[in-house]
């Protein structure tokens, strides 16, 4: 669903399967990150994300949030995607490296 993805861009930014392996097993089973919670069967993870954003969007961005409620457009329609994985699907990939370090960083 997502973790392929994350995995092909340790993979491709470390050049290294174990450390990539490594990471991958970090970014799921610990603090702060604790992905495994958006690939579980209830996907408590990714509807607590998406909840946070559909929040976040109805409050700091109102307007687009009425015209998305105009145009009868679900967040989760496009947000599901970026959430499950860390963006890493979507963009340009100088872009996903710049949210990753941030990520990772933070």
């Amino acid at each position: 669903q997502g973790m392929n993805f994350i995995a092909a861009m340790f993979l491709t930014v470390l050049n290294d399967e174990e450390e990539s392996f490594w990471m991958m097993v970090s970014v799921m089973n610990e603090e702060p990150y604790n992905l495994r919670s958006m690939f579980q069967r209830d996907m408590a993870g990714t509807q607590e994300a998406l909840y946070v954003a559909e929040r976040a969007i109805k409050r700091f961005l109102p307007e687009l949030a009425r015209h998305f409620e105009g145009e009868n457009v679900n967040v989760s329609m496009f947000l599901i995607p970026w959430l499950m994985t860390v963006f890493t699907r979507n963009f340009p990939f100088d872009l996903v490296l710049r949210v990753w370090d941030a990520f990772l960083f933070e």
